[in-house]
């Protein structure tokens, strides 16, 4: 599948759309990390104080290759569809193809949290997942402090399989991590 805008994954609701991203976004991902770094890099090492148009560039590059792989990862942008500016990130990621389970992950930029964009993204991500991926689970691991994932996370309906020992890797540390798991159907 190509990333050359052809697939886009509208919201009922009107409110955002998902697409993958293309060179062109670069800018538009760069000026939303930029403004939410202080927000992003509490959770994400990626955001940090390095953060470039290179590194914006870089990923989303990485992104384009993926989609002309059969099940890699697959980011897309999460865009309001008023304005149809990036608003945020949002992969299916980590796909393990044998046993049909990846990891979903999502960021919003700090002008748009707080206002359902993430949990409508997601919910398009998790059918994309589900209905053309034909995973089994997916799972959302967090960082207990992350309160804004958490609740993301449970406005999917997701369910809570415990805190998980040395799950995550942060800051070049080894910490615990809430999971939280997606099924179709449930």
């Amino acid at each position: 599948m190509s990333t050359a805008g052809l697939l886009r994954i509208d919201d009922a609701q009107g409110g955002c759309f998902i697409r993958p991203l293309v060179p062109d976004d670069v800018m538009a991902l760069f000026d939303a990390v930029s403004a939410s770094l202080p927000e992003l890099s509490c959770w994400q090492d990626w955001a940090n104080a390095d953060y470039s148009i290179d590194s914006a560039r870089a990923f989303i590059d990485d992104s384009c290759a993926q989609w002309a792989v059969s099940l890699a990862n697959r980011e897309f942008g999460i865009f309001d569809t008023q304005r149809e500016q990036l608003v945020g990130c949002i992969g299916i990621n980590q796909i393990n193809p044998c046993k049909r389970f990846a990891n979903l992950g999502y960021w919003v930029s700090s002008l748009h949290t707080g206002q359902g964009v993430a949990t409508r993204a997601a919910q398009l991500a998790v059918r994309f997942g589900f209905e053309h991926l034909v995973l089994n689970r997916l799972e959302i691991v967090v960082l207990p402090d992350n309160l804004r994932s958490r609740r993301v996370a449970e406005k999917l309906g997701a369910r809570c399989e415990g805190l998980l020992a040395n799950r995550l890797m942060f800051r070049q540390q080894a910490h615990d991590a809430l999971m939280f798991c997606l099924i179709p159907g449930a």
